[in-house]
């Protein structure tokens, strides 16, 4: 084991062999090295431990409990080399994600059947974290991968992957006066009783929603605060209020409710994948080509 301390390594060598000449061969060094070698061994043990003479070399009584020692010591050694390789690649085969579960985005249940039929070996770990704290927790080392609405502000040290373009919706009942509407103006929002996302899941973005309306002259009439997406529709059914959500989250609806477009909320919603920059591991290869293939199936 290249890592065991030399001395004892050349000492099992000479053990094994029961030959100077033959061990100087199997460690690539000449026979007087190893000589020195040993010799220092044994001043450091202060036992001989061969014996040299005409029938070759033995082993002296403290060379064989040495013997049998250096022996559980390279076992050990072994078994430690070959644990850290496994950490190692279990490390490197393990993904942190950070997205928020609300916005499940349509690619993703594709994107991670993908990436389990071509790369079964990687582990995918998920943190909620929305956009703003994905970008903090990449540059600390904590996530290897964040999805979600691209943050205003870019960062040097990270790269950024497109992955889909949505804009904002507006849920309502097929029989309600704003489903004749191809296009929802911001201001009709003014006298509805609105459903959105928890504030908690996304900060910055729930905040833009209230400035814009602000901008439009009113304050929006929030009824519900919801952290699953599904919760939604259902309670536009039940006629709590209308929902307001990115048309990628809610790709389906039931029949008796429409989405409906909304202007005023500012540019497009797009989705990214962030990563740090620099070399890619083979893992995170993998999981970017799989989210690329499935936005694009």
């Amino acid at each position: 084991m290249p890592f065991l301390d030399p001395l004892l390594h050349s000492f099992l060598a000479v053990a094994d062999l029961q030959s100077f000449h033959r061990a100087a061969e199997r460690l690539g060094i000449s026979q007087p090295a190893l000589s020195q070698r040993i010799a220092r061994l044994e001043g450091n043990l202060g036992s001989k431990l061969f014996h040299r003479d005409a029938r070759g070399v033995r082993l002296t009584a403290p060379g064989r409990v040495l013997a049998e020692v250096g022996k559980d010591l390279v076992s050990r050694a072994e078994a430690a080399q070959t644990a850290v390789r496994s950490a190692e690649e279990a490390r490197a085969n393990r993904l942190v994600l950070g997205y928020v579960e609300y916005g499940i985005f349509p690619f993703l249940p594709p994107a991670l059947r993908r990436l389990r039929e071509q790369a079964p070996q990687v582990e995918i770990v998920r943190r909620e974290l929305y956009a703003e704290l994905q970008i903090e927790a990449l540059l600390r080392g904590e996530i290897d991968v964040g999805l979600g609405p691209a943050p205003e502000a870019k960062h040097d040290a990270l790269c950024t992957v497109p992955l889909l373009e949505g804009e904002w919706t507006l849920v309502v009942p097929r029989t309600h006066p704003l489903a004749g509407q191809k296009r929802i103006p911001i201001h009709l929002l003014k006298e509805e009783s609105l459903i959105i996302f928890q504030r908690s899941l996304n900060p910055p973005l729930f905040g833009r929603i209230l400035a814009a309306c602000d901008a439009a002259g009113f304050e929006p009439r929030i009824v519900f605060e919801t952290a699953q997406a599904m919760v939604g529709p259902n309670l536009v059914h039940e006629g709590i209020g209308l929902f307001l959500v990115a048309s990628y989250v809610l790709p389906r609806l039931p029949r008796t409710l429409v989405a409906r477009p909304v202007d005023g909320l500012g540019g497009p919603l797009r989705i990214i994948a962030l990563h740090r920059k620099g070399p890619k591991p083979p893992a995170l290869r993998a999981l970017l080509k799989a989210l690329s293939e499935a936005k694009e199936s």
